[in-house]
C-alpha cells in the first residue's frame, strides 16, 4: 500500500470513527468535500499545512497518517446515520442548486412580462404558477430520494400557489369555488394520514427485499 492510500485509509477511518460525513469533515477543516472525497479515493494528498490540521483535528500525531492501522467496522445502525446524514446534505445541495436556476429563470420571466406590458397581475399569477411548479419538482425528487417527511408541505404549497396563480391570472373565475376546492384538498392532506404510512411501507419493503437479496447472495456465495 502506497502512501495515498494509507493516508486516504486512515482519514476515511478517522471521519467515521467519529460519525461525521466528508460534508461536516470538510467544514471542520474550511475545505471542499470533493477535496475531501479525492483525499479518501487517494486520488489526491493533503499539503503539508492540511495534513496537520487533520492530525490536529483528529487528536493524532502527524506521523500516525503515515502508518498504517486497522479500524473497526462501523456498524449499521452508525452507518444508516451517516447515509442519512450524507442524504441530506445532497438534498441540501440539489435543492440549492434547483433554486437558484429557478430564482434567474423567474426574474428572466419577469422582465419579459414587463417589457411586454403585461398587468401586474399576470406577473404575480405566474409567480405563483412559478412557485407551483418549484415545489412539484422539488417534491418529486424528494420522492426519487425516498425522503418523505416534507411531502404534506411541498403537496400543500403547490395547491395553494396554483389556486393564487389561476385566480390572478383569470379574475373570471369564481374565487369562492377556486377556495372550497382547495381546503377540501388540504383537508384530505391534513386528515389522510394513512399517505405517510403508504410511502413508509413501499420504503420498508423495498428495504427488506433489498436485504433478503444480501442474504441470499452472501448464503450463495458460502455454498
Amino acid at each position: 500500500m502506497n502512501v495515498k492510500e494509507i493516508i486516504a485509509k486512515n482519514i476515511c477511518g478517522l471521519r467515521k470513527q467519529k460519525g461525521m460525513t466528508q460534508a461536516e469533515l470538510a467544514d471542520k477543516l474550511c475545505y471542499s468535500n470533493k477535496s475531501i472525497s479525492k483525499w479518501e479515493r487517494a486520488d489526491s494528498l493533503p499539503d503539508a499545512e492540511m495534513l496537520y490540521k487533520i492530525a490536529e483535528f483528529f487528536d493524532v500525531d502527524v506521523n500516525y497518517l503515515f502508518q498504517e492501522h486497522e479500524y473497526s467496522k462501523i456498524t449499521d445502525e452508525e452507518n444508516r446515520i451517516l447515509e442519512k446524514k450524507n442524504l441530506k446534505f445532497k438534498l441540501a445541495f440539489v435543492i440549492g442548486t434547483i433554486l437558484i436556476l429557478l430564482t434567474l429563470s423567474g426574474i428572466l420571466v419577469m422582465s419579459l412580462l414587463e417589457y411586454l406590458g403585461i398587468t401586474p397581475e399576470s406577473i404575480a399569477g405566474t409567480i405563483f404558477l412559478f412557485i407551483a411548479g418549484l415545489c412539484f419538482l422539488i417534491e418529486a425528487i424528494l420522492v426519487v430520494l425516498k425522503y418523505y417527511k416534507y411531502i404534506k408541505i411541498f403537496t400543500s404549497l403547490v395547491l395553494w400557489s396554483v389556486i393564487f396563480g389561476v385566480f390572478l391570472l383569470v379574475p373570471s373565475f369564481p374565487i369562492l369555488v377556486m377556495l372550497a376546492i382547495g381546503i377540501v384538498i388540504q383537508s384530505v392532506i391534513v386528515i389522510f394520514p394513512k399517505i405517510d404510512d403508504i410511502l413508509s411501507n413501499i420504503h420498508k419493503k423495498e428495504k427488506e427485499k433489498n436485504n433478503s437479496e444480501k442474504v441470499e447472495t452472501n448464503e450463495n456465495q458460502d455454498k
